[in-house]
């Protein structure tokens, strides 16, 4: 009896009766005095149990060791079926050695056979339970849970047509030595290398072969773009290793610098290779020809553009386009084809890019803000004496300004053409026909056209025919006696104008003068009464001097008669026809 109980008897208390227990089995009732006696379940026979599971093989056609009573499992064990697979391919390749001739070894420390060395070695140091791939054994030479490849995904090569491969070699750079640059890195300048390259073997003259030679001409165009995608992605590369500071630095400066800051870096990036920085020379030409906002940013990259323009990207002759090139004779399978395909390219891309660059000069010269006005003037002036790409453009925008109306600009724009002449004497019969066409320009107004006169009067003549000779003395003669008929007659000049002014008002004056006498006429006869006497109709007006008027615009053309009349040769007829 347990010790709670004894003390509630020996309280006179009756003792506490014991729970019931809950087997699972069996219900036993436990007395208060007597030891509890479970019964344990039967344990199951083993040999039976395998006979059963033998005999439900067998009916289903497995596990024919199993079934005949020996209790070999070996279909069912994962690991005893590895190791008989693995036995099978060791076999087979010790057949196959066994038939092949045997390789002497490398010597000791010399590696031999690249990736499958590595891959044994590796294999070897895995040890036991590991193939050559350096999976677990038993599993073909996979890493476990890998899914298996189709071929025609590793076969499957990447669409060099949309871009590049990331990190690889170009196709179209194949020739050139895989990831490198067609062109080299000390080959910076693109005409110098084009003037570098063998001359073309054939006849230059463009066959005439109409919308065949336009169609090879679309299809070298793209050839050459994908030429230039694959060389800015050499750049990029090679500036990251080359200089990887410099690098870091214009990206920064590209994501968020100053505007100054931009400027510079693309300016850099530009001088470094044009070939590979046409976006950089396409985000300057955006910002020249910016329409809102400061016109700081404007003058900054127009003094950029300038530079670049003159020092590395025109070429000392005029350039041509695609269309204009010997495609005919060309090679694009070779090398050099190649290399001239993408040269051509830059050229035909840095002369539209030069052409919109003039456009913008010429937008900005006709700008209300003054500064940006003498900038554009002065950067045309520097075109035009350094290149002689689209001179009859900035020939034209230079001369235009004669006629501004800042009296500070018009008067610039007289002495630059003064200085190109001085620079480039063979100019002065194309300048002199290019100021002729601006004075005879309809509504040109009278200082701008005697501006024009006084450059004319100031030009240094010669008697060489390379500077124009006598020819052209004789044209500026013609030129001024025809501008002093036309000022005497009243058509130029301020004479003209104010006679204009003249006879406008004595007409409104005449026209108010009848309808005051019609009136007043009807009138009286409408009341019977006499009409009033006549008023005296108003006088024609006094008629403005062209001598008085415009005694500094004759002044100016006689000066250029007796300064150009001593080059006129002596066997030409009479100047003057009566």
């Amino acid at each position: 009896m347990p010790a709670s109980s004894e003390r509630r008897v020996a309280r006179g208390l009756a003792p506490r009766a014991p729970k019931p227990i809950a087997a699972a089995a069996t219900k036993v009732e436990v007395a208060p005095s007597k030891a509890v006696k479970v019964d344990k379940e039967p344990k199951a026979d083993a040999h039976a149990l395998l006979g059963d599971v033998a005999k439900f093989a067998a009916s289903l056609g497995l596990g024919g060791a199993a079934a005949s009573g020996g209790g070999d499992f070996s279909d069912f064990a994962p690991g005893l079926a590895a190791r008989r697979l693995s036995g099978a391919k060791a076999s087979t390749r010790e057949a196959k050695d066994a038939t092949e001739p045997k390789e002497s070894k490398p010597a000791k420390g010399e590696r031999k056979g690249g990736k499958k060395d590595a891959a044994d070695g590796g294999a070897a140091r895995m040890g036991k339970g590991a193939d050559a791939d350096g999976a677990p054994e038993g599993t073909g030479g996979k890493p476990a849970g890998a899914r298996p490849v189709d071929k025609r995904v590793k076969e499957r090569g990447w669409n060099t047509g949309i871009e590049p491969r990331p990190g690889g070699n170009h196709p179209l750079l194949a020739g050139a030595g895989g990831d490198k640059s067609l062109l080299g890195r000390d080959e910076s300048i693109w005409w110098k290398a084009l003037d570098a390259l063998p001359p073309l073997v054939g006849d230059p003259a463009a066959p005439s072969g109409g919308d065949a030679d336009l169609d090879r001409c679309e299809i070298l165009r793209q050839e050459g773009e994908k030429l230039v995608e694959a060389e800015s992605a050499v750049f990029e590369r090679d500036l990251a290793k080359r200089a990887a500071a410099d690098y870091k630095w214009l990206q920064q400066v590209k994501r968020g610098g100053t505007t100054a800051d931009k400027v510079a870096a693309m300016t850099l990036q530009i001088r470094e290779s044009v070939i590979a920085n046409l976006k950089a020379l396409d985000t300057l030409l955006s910002w020249v020809t910016k329409r809102k906002g400061g016109k700081e940013v404007v003058r900054q990259a127009i003094e950029a553009l300038q530079e670049l323009f003159l020092t590395c990207l025109l070429p000392s002759r005029r350039m041509k386009f695609l269309e204009q090139q010997p495609v005919h004779l060309l090679q694009a399978e070779s090398k050099d084809g190649r290399k001239r395909l993408l040269l051509w390219y830059i050229e035909d891309s840095v002369k539209r890019r030069y052409s919109i660059f003039v456009g913008a000069l010429e937008e900005c010269s006709r700008a209300d803000l003054e500064f940006l006005k003498e900038r554009a003037t002065k950067a045309c002036y520097e075109c035009l004496v350094a290149k002689p790409e689209a001179e009859a453009k900035l020939l034209s925008t230079l001369v235009n300004k004669l006629g501004d109306p800042s009296r500070k600009v018009a008067s610039k724009a007289g002495y630059l053409m003064s200085q190109l002449l001085l620079q480039h004497p063979a100019m002065k019969p194309i300048v002199v026909r290019e100021v002729e066409r601006f004075l005879f320009r309809p509504g040109l107004q009278e200082r701008a056209r005697y501006y024009g006169i006084v450059f004319l009067n100031q030009l240094v003549l010669s008697h060489k025919e390379s500077e124009g000779g006598g020819g052209l003395a004789l044209k500026l003669v013609e030129l001024y006696f025809t501008m002093f008929r036309l000022v005497i007659q009243g058509h130029y000049g301020r004479a003209g104008e104010a006679r204009k002014a003249q006879d406008e008002k004595y007409k409104t004056e005449l026209r108010k003068f009848r309808k005051q006498q019609a009136k007043a006429q009807d009138k009286a006869s409408s009341s019977g009464t006499r009409a009033p006497p006549d008023k005296k109709p108003p006088r024609a007006p006094h008629r403005a001097s062209a001598e008085e008027m415009d005694a500094r615009m004759l002044g100016a053309l006689i000066t250029g008669v007796r300064r150009a009349f001593p080059y006129v040769p002596e066997n030409k007829g009479p100047l003057v026809s009566g």
